[in-house]
Order: C-alpha cells, then sequence, then structure tokens
C-alpha cells in the first residue's frame, strides 16, 4: 500500500483525513508547523518552521507516492497579500518542485472556489467558469493551482479541488462564526435573505479522495 504525505495535517480537515487513513492501514507522513496528538499507526511526522518558496518539502516525499496538499493561508486576522503570495502561491511552487525530484505519481490541492470569484455572484459558480479572483487569497489558491499543471505535463497527475465552505463541529473561521451567531440569541434577518450556498461535510470530503 502506498505512502501517503498530508500538508497541514494539524488542522480540522487534515486531522480528519489522517484519521482515515490511518484506520484503513496507509502509511502517512505528515507535515506541519505546530504539535498535535498523532494517531497510533505508521505515520511520521515532519516539522517546518513556515512555508513559502524556500521550504524543503524533500524528507517528507520520501517513500510517497502520493500527496494531498491541504496546509495554505487563509483569510483571517487581516493577512497581508504577501503572506498569501508566500504561503499559497510560492509554498506550492516549491512543493511542486520537490515533486517533480521525487518519486511522487499525484499531488491533490485544496483549493478554494475564491480562485473564481468574490464574495458573491448573480449567477451559479461551476468548474466551466473563466476564473476572476476578486482577492489576494483567491488569487494565490489560483497561482497554486497553475502550479499543478507542471506535473500533468510530465504524465503524472495534479488535482486541484476547488472547495466551498467545509464544516464540521471543529471548523473555524467563516463556520465558526456563523455558529456563534445562530447560538447569540439575536434576532437574524435571514427570512428576507434570497441566497443559496454549498457547503461540504468535512466527512464527505475525505470520503471523496
Amino acid at each position: 500500500m502506498c505512502r501517503i504525505l498530508i500538508t497541514g495535517a494539524s488542522g480540522y480537515i487534515g486531522r480528519t483525513i489522517l484519521e482515515k487513513l490511518v484506520k484503513e492501514g496507509y502509511a502517512v507522513n505528515v507535515v506541519t508547523r505546530r504539535r498535535f496528538a498523532v494517531p497510533s499507526g505508521d505515520v511520521r511526522v515532519f516539522h517546518v518552521q513556515g512555508i513559502s518558496g524556500d521550504t524543503d518539502w524533500r524528507p517528507a516525499l520520501l517513500g510517497c507516492s502520493r500527496v494531498i496538499h491541504l496546509a495554505g493561508q487563509i483569510p483571517e486576522n487581516n493577512q497581508t497579500d504577501q503572506e498569501f503570495y508566500d504561503i499559497n502561491d510560492r509554498g506550492t511552487a516549491r512543493l511542486v518542485e520537490c515533486v517533480l525530484a521525487s518519486e511522487v505519481e499525484q499531488v491533490i490541492l485544496a483549493s478554494s472556489l475564491a480562485a473564481v470569484g468574490g464574495h458573491q455572484s448573480d449567477y451559479m459558480i461551476n468548474e466551466n467558469m473563466v476564473p476572476h479572483p476578486s482577492t489576494a487569497y483567491g488569487r494565490s489558491k489560483l497561482a497554486a493551482e497553475k502550479h499543478l499543471d507542471v506535473l500533468t505535463r510530465t504524465g503524472r497527475s495534479g488535482i486541484s479541488l476547488r472547495l466551498p465552505s467545509v464544516y464540521s463541529g471543529s471548523a473555524v473561521g467563516n463556520w465558526e462564526r456563523i455558529m456563534s451567531l445562530a447560538a447569540s440569541r439575536l434576532p437574524l434577518p435571514f427570512g428576507s435573505i434570497h441566497n443559496r450556498r454549498t457547503l461540504l461535510s468535512v466527512i464527505n470530503f475525505e470520503s471523496s479522495l
């Protein structure tokens, strides 16, 4: 059975996927910027100080045939455009560069709907739309996707998944804010809002990999 590398394994999505793979008997390498409880199994942990165009992914890629790239900077706490560029764009470019020098056959990137457009749209967003990201975060995710094109030109597989909001009981970011608002007992004008958004359970996401 192949060894799989998960970047960003300490996040709530990463932890869910890691637990699933370990239960199924996979050998897993994980890259993380902070310590966390690792499930028992064939798991090797690699710590990095940060993610950028200088990150050395090579030790973590040894023996792996597949990468699930979840690590990235999300919009919170007023990140600068440079932070999105360094982590999401240049960090992914460096990962692809290291992958090309390894035996890895496939990279799956957790991208975002922000790579396609802004926070709202007058029509349904689908995979056929021409991307027009309106934020630094979205532009950095679209740039990350383009780095994976190099893999397909060398006979390998690069897959970008443009995820909507991913929710779970331990989700952070916008989902956590929505849950806090719903629990506040404040009168909310949701009945007058005509809006539809696609949400994705973290369980459904990990089941699709």
